[in-house]
């Protein structure tokens, strides 16, 4: 939670604004944020582990603006907005709600290969109303190949990975 009060003041001497500004602000700003995961691993044989992680994001972000600026001092102080001539108020709201659930497996050959496959499904409020959920899938593998050598002791431990991946941005 943040929240912003602040005047913003501008004499008559100023370069910018002559004739003087005061600006009354009040900015607000929330966000709510929900994580689940639950990961299973099991072994079905010796040197052959599963693991299979779910899990959901709910998320809310809640944004508030209230702003008047005031124009034309009429007197050189106080600098509050009763003291200006013109007016201009400035009020802006935005909510944006996020869902997304996610689910990754993962299996293990050997103790030096590695097979991961992923998928995401995100909905948000700033998607377009015809299609308001995404789907992400990715994949890798990978191959631990210090298990048979170590490059006559340069390296202790080496991985050579191959993946592909879909992701996006909110809008």
């Amino acid at each position: 939670y943040i929240s912003d009060e602040r005047l913003e003041t501008l004499p008559k001497t100023s370069s910018g604004f002559p004739t003087g500004q005061v600006t009354k602000a009040n900015l607000v700003n929330y966000q709510l944020d929900n994580n689940l995961t639950a990961t299973f691993t099991h072994s079905f044989w010796q040197d052959f582990e599963s693991r299979l992680v779910l899990g959901g994001n709910l998320n809310s972000r809640n944004y508030r603006q209230n702003l008047t600026v005031g124009q034309d001092l009429i007197a050189p102080q106080p600098f509050v907005l009763t003291n200006t001539t013109t007016r201009t108020p400035n009020d802006f709201r935005s909510l944006v709600r996020g869902e997304s659930y996610f689910g990754q497996y993962q299996q293990e050959f050997w103790r030096q290969l590695y097979l991961t496959a992923t998928l995401r499904n995100d909905g948000f409020s700033t998607f377009g109303v015809s299609n308001r959920r995404h789907w992400f899938p990715a994949a890798s593998l990978a191959w631990n190949f210090t298990n048979y050598t170590t490059l006559g002791g340069l390296l202790s431990q080496g991985r050579v990975r191959a993946a592909y991946g879909q992701t996006g941005t909110e809008p």
